[in-house]
């Protein structure tokens, strides 16, 4: 398992001037007991506690090779669970997408994901390509149908971005971007990507739960997803 932490604040230094200052130290707890924001933006629940973690299983989809990456986000943590690639050997059609379907279910029952996350299908002058990946899609589509489990995509450009910071970053540089989160040396291509799409997806639920409601309470949509996730670890 590959991990990255950010930096922890100074406890004992904040327990020393929280000791010093009783009124500081009623002003913080009652920050906490209304639910303030912990690190990297998560919201922290109403007794200072950081939200349960979320899987994601990202899909790079691709008519000959797809990557898969699995990643587990929390209050300041990424953690890379796995990655890999389904490889489609030459053959009828609907073969090739029942191995999808099949290694799709696999990941599923294996990561009890919250969520897939998938790369949009960049649209070229090449159109038969783009119908290939489409039934790709499609095939992911229809097993994460049967499981009850919410996809989100997004295009290649905001995958860029989350990692990278550069929306036309070339495939080496989004290598690095993963590297720099999740740690290792990730060689790039489809099993990358595939990473880089789940952190993307977690990116964008960590904006979602700065966007909390006066009562603060997390979103509806990140309130689902760290649901799903407690469930599917019982």
């Amino acid at each position: 398992m590959m991990r990255t932490r950010f930096a922890q604040g100074e406890a004992s230094a904040s327990e020393r001037s929280r000791a010093a200052n009783p009124v500081s130290a009623r002003s913080e707890a009652e920050r906490s007991e209304q639910g303030e924001k912990g690190p990297a933006g998560f919201a922290r629940g109403k007794r200072g506690t950081a939200p349960p973690s979320v899987i994601i299983l990202g899909v790079d989809p691709g008519s000959r090779c797809t990557g898969w990456g699995v990643v587990e986000g929390d209050a300041g943590e990424l953690r890379q669970l796995g990655v890999g690639v389904v490889q489609l050997t030459r053959g009828e059609l609907s073969t090739r997408l029942g191995v999808i379907a099949r290694e799709v279910e696999a990941l599923i029952d294996r990561w009890r994901p919250a969520a897939i996350a998938i790369e949009r299908a960049f649209v070229g002058r090449n159109a038969s390509s783009a119908l290939r990946i489409g039934e790709v899609r499609g095939a992911v589509l229809a097993v994460a149908g049967r499981a009850a489990l919410p996809v989100v995509d997004y295009p290649p450009a905001t995958v860029k971005s989350a990692v990278t910071g550069y929306g036309m970053a070339e495939k080496e540089a989004v290598a690095l971007g993963v590297a720099r989160l999740l740690g290792g040396n990730p060689v790039a291509g489809d099993a990358t990507d595939a990473l880089a799409v789940a952190i993307c997806h977690l990116r964008h639920l960590s904006v979602l739960s700065r966007l909390r409601g006066a009562d603060g309470e997390r979103p509806a949509a990140l309130r689902d997803l760290t649901a799903r996730s407690t469930r599917a670890r019982r």
